[in-house]
């Protein structure tokens, strides 16, 4: 870690003038004084306000006048809470840290909007170098995504011109630097309004990994192109836009096509279209 030598030599010289001033209690003399010897007396050019009994911490600089020395930063009482920690901010402004990412927010929009995911590092000296990942993948700049940076790189963006279904998911960002890394993950939900499969299975295909599970009870997901929806083609029994809704009762045909015979006296009634609003026969 990076501790300047003039630091170090203020910190000694502090001890050296605390003990002086408050003329209680002993300081252990440390190895740099900086020319300074326990109980001299020595004269501060500008200080903040003290008070009487209190026991400070001063970071002094040297002046072209012996002992006579002028502040680097505010003195530090003693008796104040995380004295150890603010000693360490003063002292290591330039120490190197692994990075630390903030909590991720997950994202949610409809299927044609701009949208963004956003990567922020708390801590990292040096500042990290970013990469952001979709199932297992590095992603890449693209037409369709760019990757940002911002404030001096302490964060990264992840930018969807137009959102898609198929964006959906989770996204992973790294964050690395010499001493280490650091991940977090956030979701980007995309919502689209679910079609029939009737006018479109020429154009639709079999969702990916990522958005198979918008069908639930066994539904199968499709992904409609030129359109960019996604639609559900249900198993016998139920119906709706994601097959959560159960069909009344009536009697099936197994047909991989979602036949369905009404099996009432003289009368039969079957289609073949998929869809995800079906026919329904009252029995009275």
């Amino acid at each position: 870690m990076a501790w300047p030598d003039a630091a170090g030599l203020l910190l000694s010289a502090a001890a050296a003038a605390a003990t002086a001033t408050t003329g209680e209690g002993s300081v252990q003399q440390p190895q740099r004084h900086g020319g300074l010897q326990r109980e001299q007396v020595i004269s501060v050019g500008s200080c903040a306000p003290l008070e009487r009994n209190q026991r400070y911490i001063f970071f002094l600089e040297p002046t072209e006048q012996p002992l006579v020395f002028k502040t680097a930063f505010a003195p530090l009482d003693t008796n104040g809470k995380n004295l150890k920690k603010e000693v360490g901010k003063i002292l290591c402004t330039d120490c190197a840290t692994r990075p630390k990412l903030k909590k991720m927010k997950s994202q949610t929009g409809q299927v044609g909007e701009k949208q963004s995911l956003k990567c922020e590092a708390a801590a990292g000296n040096p500042q990290p170098s970013y990469r952001w990942f979709k199932d297992g993948k590095e992603l890449n700049r693209s037409r369709d995504i760019r990757i940002k940076y911002g404030n001096g790189r302490k964060n990264s963006r992840l930018q969807f011109n137009k959102v898609k279904v198929e964006d959906a998911g989770e996204y992973v960002c790294e964050a690395e630097n010499i001493l280490g890394k650091d991940t977090v993950r956030g979701r980007l939900h995309v919502n689209s309004v679910s079609t029939t499969l009737s006018s479109w299975s020429g154009h639709a295909r079999k969702c990916n990994e990522t958005a198979k599970s918008y069908c639930v009870n066994g539904g199968v997901c499709y992904y409609i192109e030129g359109i960019n929806q996604l639609s559900c083609k249900c198993p016998n029994g139920f119906f709706g836009q994601r097959c959560l809704e159960k069909l009344p009762l009536r009697l099936y045909m197994p047909d991989p096509k979602q036949s369905v015979l009404w099996d009432t006296p003289g009368t039969g009634v079957s289609s073949s279209q998929w869809s995800t609003s079906p026919s329904t026969l009252d029995l009275n």
